[in-house]
């Protein structure tokens, strides 16, 4: 299925190129097809090789530019030609990280990564590079549901989220975070982290005195 360009005055990203790892499936492949969407050179790279080059055949079936795939075996030749095609263009990059493991691991991680954010935020603010990261709640993904156990088409939890707005966080909502992120709106946003989840995090389930 193509994914089309939106229009050129809509688009927020129009000459950027972005590097998504753990860009082939869920929240990394939304985020993607976003960015392609308003605009930007998309390098996609991930250990899901088929999904990946699926995603990308799906990128250059559109109106413009083509998607990059950068696989486990990766040839130095497709390196060389992402690299000379940001050269010859000189626009603006971004480099997004999208992981999923394991319990301790992968809290441990979370962890590690809002330190490393604000300390490359504070040592590269010099050269003009701003680092953010998202923190989303529970996304309804594959790794979603395998945590859950819940079967496609079955219903996900929705405790996990305080607006009830009848519906729940998905892949869209956190990639337009992303997106605001990568756009020349947060030019002055450096050392955040944006956090989408609802409201979640600021609600104390077991205390709350606004109870639905």
């Amino acid at each position: 299925m193509s994914i089309q360009l939106l229009p050129a005055i809509a688009r927020r990203l129009e000459g950027k190129v972005a590097v998504i790892t753990g860009g082939a499936r869920g929240i990394g492949e939304q985020t993607a097809k976003l960015f392609f969407k308003h605009g930007a050179k998309v390098v996609i790279a991930d250990i899901q090789d088929h999904l990946g080059q699926t995603l990308c055949k799906d990128l250059e079936s559109g109106e413009r530019q083509p998607g990059w795939g950068l696989s486990r075996n990766e040839t130095r030749s497709t390196s060389n030609e992402t690299s000379g095609s940001r050269e010859h263009r000189d626009d603006s990059e971004y480099m997004l990280g999208d992981w999923g493991i394991g319990t301790h691991a992968y809290t441990s991680s979370k962890h590690g990564v809002l330190g490393l954010m604000r300390n490359a935020a504070v040592d590269l603010g010099r050269y003009g590079i701003r680092v953010n990261c998202v923190s989303p709640n529970v996304v309804p993904t594959e790794m979603g549901r395998k945590l859950f156990k819940v079967k496609d088409g079955g219903e996900f939890p929705s405790f996990y989220w305080s607006l009830k707005n009848g519906d729940i966080l998905r892949e869209e909502d956190v990639g337009e975070a992303v997106v605001y992120l990568g756009s020349d709106e947060s030019k002055c946003v450096s050392g955040l982290n944006l956090i989408v989840d609802g409201g979640f995090t600021v609600v104390n389930q077991a205390l709350c005195s606004f109870r639905s």
